[in-house]
């Protein structure tokens, strides 16, 4: 594989995707998560189950020479707040480079969609629906549902690598990684949530107009 010579700096480019439930006002429900590594090709499909240790993993979340590549990180970044994970040293957003290679052009925002604007292919709109729905439904999951849901994670991560080499040699890097740290800082926010006067804000609900 040949990639821009920034970055070989690296020792692995890791692709990440989380599957996950959430609800109205909630932070996200974790299920599973696909970490594929681009450089080595190897692929780990992990079903989130409660109570197992996963520091394995901390050390390439920590690490400088390892960047981790998501699309719209601020769910990957939801989900390891949750989860209690460090989040990545280097985390590249394809979600925010793409929109800043579009801004000011009318186009969708999904994976789907970046993947057939650089003229990618992408998986079925009907099965993505379908998984997403699973995924939003909530457990407990038979083992064939499980099963299911780290495929479909799989072809999200999968996409996102032919995305990537896409798009790696128009990237600046520098600029990428500051536009990756915005959006784990906005993962803070949204964890954290807003505080709220619920008796001013009652009032302001009762006498809104009067």
């Amino acid at each position: 594989m040949i990639l821009p010579s920034i970055f070989e700096e690296y020792r692995k480019i890791l692709l990440y995707d989380f599957e996950y439930q959430v609800l109205p006002g909630e932070n996200p429900v974790p299920w599973c998560v696909v970490i594929q590594d681009l450089l080595s090709g190897n692929t780990e499909k992990i079903w989130l189950e409660t109570g197992t240790s996963f520091e394995s993993l901390f050390d390439d979340f920590k690490s400088p020479d390892v960047l981790w590549v998501a699309y719209f990180s601020v769910a990957e970044a939801s989900c390891h707040l949750v989860l209690g994970w460090p989040l990545p040293h280097n985390m590249l957003d394809l979600f925010t480079e793409y929109r800043n290679k579009t801004n000011g052009v009318t186009v969708g925002n999904r994976l789907i969609d970046a993947l057939v604007y650089h003229g990618l292919d992408s998986i079925g709109s009907s099965w993505k629906d379908e998984m997403r729905g699973l995924a939003l439904r909530g457990g407990p999951y038979t083992a064939g549902e499980q099963a299911m849901l780290l495929d479909y994670c799989k072809s999200d991560v999968d996409a996102l690598g032919r995305l990537f080499q896409v798009m790696a040699p128009g990237i600046n890097l520098h600029r990428a990684l500051l536009r990756g740290g915005y959006m784990l800082e906005v993962a803070k926010m949204e964890n954290a949530g807003i505080p709220i006067d619920v008796e001013f804000f009652g009032f302001l609900r009762e006498n809104w107009g009067h």
